[in-house]
């Protein structure tokens, strides 16, 4: 929907409250995301997802989805520096782990 400032106040307010590593590592995908599409940070984005997959990978197939949202974006990343082998990694990555293939926030 694009709503990145809405998304963003909502991670933020949350951010706090949150003291569970599985909820912090989404917010750390949807950091990346905001850094992503509202910011164009993508080095910092690329930070994000990296950190988010790495804390999430400790769930197992419950945080799936949030690292497949995170492997679009480090796929798009990898498209927009010029790298297409790495783009097709992490695009292939995430499309085995997502459930939702057509939530990819391209």
């Amino acid at each position: 929907m694009k709503q990145y400032d809405e998304a963003e106040k909502l991670i933020i307010a949350s951010s706090d409250e949150a003291g569970n590593k599985y909820f912090q590592s989404q917010f750390n995908i949807f950091k990346g995301i905001i850094q992503e599409k509202k910011y164009f940070d993508n080095k910092m984005a690329q930070e994000y997802y990296k950190n988010g997959i790495s804390t999430i990978s400790k769930f197992g197939v419950y945080g799936n989805e949030f690292a497949a949202y995170a492997y679009y974006g480090l796929s798009r990343i990898s498209e927009a520096s010029g790298d297409k082998h790495s783009s097709k990694i992490y695009r292939k990555k995430a499309i085995e782990m997502a459930d939702f293939k057509k939530i990819n926030f391209d």
